[in-house]
């Protein structure tokens, strides 16, 4: 959360309400619509006129407690953003028993403990984003490793559905640690297997957007690891649930189809459009959609949207011998990075690659080489090994065009531990 942002804004950005709580109206509307309710069809499924349902999400503050937990309960609202806590909407007494005495020290703990594995999944995901995340990734692997205890503790109800949506997100966080501690063996089926948890909770749930998250990103792992036809089908499996997810991962599932199907091969115009097309769906969200956030962490703006054109369209010009390609390319990436931010590291050493290969591609040997050690002192700057392999192959095909002993070439050689 930034400096001067509202504590509920990566919850959503709702309209203040009273007592320093967001607007519960629109709490309940947001969440209602994640659930793809009408007005009408929720309140069939609770029982109510839609009149009813129509008041409360006009109405800053629901007063009743025990309506308040109830729709915490049947929309997995955050006890926090209806003014509850956790204990009182998911412990095992009844809501008067929160009335009229106090809890004891030890459920104030419980009730305090998920958002405390909330606030810590936020920070990984932040410092992630900064280039920080390997600092912290064995304490995140000790909580994570926690969570996972108390999932099994936690009694079969909604209390434990709510701690293993949690769990997988954890598990997600957890892919990229492993990703980005190296390429050997060990690492890749780590962050494969982190991915399976995931998933396997998505299904066991039936959560939809989490389920489109976790395909996504196995996708990604499989592409990087050069499997472009299985990145491909994956990809494809998450648009199927592309509607029941809100914008920031929308776009992130568009991007990653297009890029993965590109990889496995654009055959013919009619598969150029289409990639085209899921990029430009992404596009448009960002320039017409708010883009707030939806549990998914993932990032969705300018930068990373013209970046991704820039990848498609120097693998267009590559596959499909279209060279006057590669300048549209330099336009975009030139876009992309002035819509760089530094809060976001991690995306430097993207751009900085993707501008190796277009110079690489252009002929420009010094200029690749030059842009492949911006990419590797930033990954180092991160402490991240997940770079190395494709910076070594690039390494390798700027030898064979270069020769021997052009400086910036043999830097880069030195600089990755190739001393041939």
């Amino acid at each position: 959360m930034q400096d001067g942002e509202l504590w509920w804004y990566r919850y959503g950005r709702y309209t203040p309400g009273p007592y320093n709580s967001p607007h519960m109206g629109e709490v309940l509307a947001d969440y209602r619509r994640r659930r793809y309710w009408t007005q009408q069809a929720f309140a069939e499924a609770i029982g109510v006129s839609w009149r009813t349902v129509r008041e409360w999400e006009m109405s800053d503050v629901i007063s009743d407690t025990g309506r308040r937990i109830f729709l915490a309960k049947v929309l997995r609202i955050p006890p926090v953003l209806l003014g509850l806590t956790w204990y009182q909407v998911y412990g095992e007494q009844e809501p008067q028993g929160y009335e009229e005495g106090l809890l004891s020290a030890a459920e104030r703990m419980e009730a305090d403990s998920y958002y405390h594995y909330e606030d810590t999944l936020a920070l990984g995901w932040e410092l992630f984003y900064e280039g920080r995340l390997l600092v912290v990734a064995d304490r995140m692997e000790r909580r994570l490793r926690k969570l996972e205890g108390i999932v099994e503790r936690v009694p079969v109800g909604p209390e434990q559905e709510a701690w293993r949506e949690l769990l997988g997100r954890y598990y997600l966080l957890a892919v990229q640690i492993e990703r980005h501690r190296g390429q050997e063996g060990s690492h890749r089926q780590g962050a494969l297997r982190y991915n399976a948890q995931a998933l396997r909770l998505a299904q066991m749930l039936d959560l939809p957007a989490l389920q489109a998250h976790a395909l996504s990103m196995r996708a990604d792992v499989q592409h990087e690891q050069g499997r472009h036809g299985l990145a491909r089908q994956l990809a494809l499996a998450s648009l199927q649930h592309l509607d029941q997810a809100q914008p920031p991962l929308q776009g992130n599932l568009l991007l990653m189809a297009a890029a993965t199907v590109a990889a496995a091969g654009v055959a013919d115009e009619q598969d150029e459009r289409q990639v085209r097309r899921w990029q430009e769906q992404a596009l448009t969200l960002v320039y017409k959609r708010r883009i707030e956030p939806d549990g998914s962490f993932l990032k969705l703006n300018l930068a990373g949207v013209h970046h991704d054109r820039a990848k498609l369209l120097l693998l267009l010009a590559r596959q499909r011998q279209r060279p006057e390609l590669l300048r549209e390319a330099r336009q975009e990436l030139l876009a992309a990075w002035k819509q760089f931010t530094p809060e976001l590291r991690v995306w430097q050493v993207h751009f900085a690659l993707t501008e190796a290969e277009l110079e690489l591609a252009a002929g420009e040997v010094e200029g690749s080489a030059r842009a492949a050690l911006q990419a590797l002192e930033a990954a180092r700057q991160m402490g991240s090994r997940k770079y190395e392999g494709e910076l070594k192959r690039l390494y390798g095909r700027l030898r064979q065009v270069a020769g021997p002993r052009l400086p910036p070439v043999e830097r880069l050689g030195i600089a990755l531990g190739c001393y041939e």
